[in-house]
């Protein structure tokens, strides 16, 4: 028999779900999603299971996540294709994972504290994943064709000179193809020091190869 219990019993009143416990009534409450339709809803409408999404992923929504990518289709042994980069002082973090694809034999370093040449190098058009009418910059520098860094939605590709700093990261493919670190971006993603210039670079270990590299990252300021 229902715990139930009826409000304002001699007018009527509305019944209320209750459960008896040890002779004291505990009114049942019912937990419900605000929206919970397909149109926009939180929920799952099948399950009415609540619906989440990564925190990179959120990033995208917040228009603070960028990619880049070069590809060289004609490299020869011991021959490089590099990306070069610095990040700006403050509290703004870049968030980075980097992957990359080759045809035989390869690796690929991430260098933190490099020099390179100023003013040297060709641009690579950073892009904002989140595609409205106009899309946030992002915070990385770079000096191409100039003695300074500055914000211009550029990385540098194949600075010449590239020298020194202390490499963080090194993978290796033995033959083709490489897994993407951005199926794995928890194991693998590297918030980066401020102020401090960065390059990947990816190396051939064989000759007639193909190398592309791809750069991935979301832009989050420190709460603290």
């Amino acid at each position: 028999m229902a715990d139930n219990v009826t409000l304002n019993v001699g007018s009527g009143g509305k019944v209320i779900a209750a459960e008896d416990i040890s002779d004291v009534l505990y009114q049942q409450v019912k937990l419900v999603s605000s929206v919970a339709d397909s149109t926009g809803g939180v929920c799952d409408e099948m399950t009415n299971s609540l619906i989440t999404i990564s925190y990179e992923h959120h990033e995208i929504h917040e228009g603070d996540s960028f990619v880049v990518s070069i590809v060289d289709t004609t490299m020869a042994s011991a021959e490089t294709l590099v990306l070069a980069f610095k990040t700006p002082a403050g509290t703004k973090r870049a968030h980075l994972i980097y992957e990359y694809s080759t045809l035989t034999g390869a690796h690929c370093e991430l260098i933190e504290g490099p020099t390179w040449d100023q003013g040297s190098g060709a641009a690579v058009t950073i892009t904002n994943r989140l595609r409205v009418a106009s899309p946030a910059s992002s915070i990385l520098l770079e000096n191409r064709g100039q003695v300074t860094f500055t914000a211009s939605d550029e990385m540098i590709s194949n600075p010449t000179t590239l020298s020194g700093g202390t490499v963080i990261d090194t993978n290796y493919s033995f033959g083709s193809n490489k897994l993407p670190e951005s199926s794995r971006r928890g194991q693998h993603e590297f918030i980066l020091k401020p102020d401090s210039t960065y390059a990947i670079r990816f190396t051939s270990d064989a000759s007639s190869n193909k190398g592309q590299i791809i750069v991935d990252w979301y832009e989050h300021t420190d709460s603290n």
